[in-house]
């Protein structure tokens, strides 16, 4: 990391006609370090300041952080899990909506009021606690499905 100190020590605090900014980093024992050298325990972390270009600091993180790797690398396996799920989201809906669609053709009704009974319906809303019932003159058929 003193290689990326050079900012600082720059007259005009300038270097390339960038501004140093002020950067986190976290170290042990005084050694910088990353997710992959930090000890189990947080004995002898602690982080430290240092101000630099985005330039060298973005140089030094692709470094030691990011092993380097570019972004397209590191995101490979998160982008292709998600293409993976999504996909058979996808696919789940797709099946899904046939077979309601088949339903349909057959004469089923999908959704509607008739697709649940009333007692159904006033056990699904709850009426004990919000204090609303649905209540519909008796006829056979419904007695039936109830």
């Amino acid at each position: 990391m003193p290689a990326y100190y050079k900012a600082e020590y720059l007259p005009g605090g300038s270097f390339l006609g960038q501004k140093p900014k002020r950067y986190a980093v976290l170290t042990v024992n005084g050694k910088y370090t990353n997710l992959s050298t930090m000890p189990k325990t947080m004995e002898g972390v602690s982080v430290r300041y240092t101000d630099t270009t985005p330039d060298l600091f973005a140089g030094w993180l692709k470094q030691t952080v990011y092993e380097n790797q570019t972004g397209v690398e590191l995101l490979t396996w998160p982008l292709a899990a998600w293409g993976f799920l999504s996909f058979l989201f996808v696919i789940a809906a797709a099946i899904f909506t046939k077979k309601k669609r088949k339903a349909a053709r057959r004469g089923e009704r999908i959704r509607g009021p008739e697709t649940m009974s009333v007692r159904q319906f006033n056990r699904s809303q709850g009426w004990e606690k919000k204090g609303f019932a649905l209540a519909v003159k008796p006829t056979e058929e419904r007695h039936e499905r109830d």
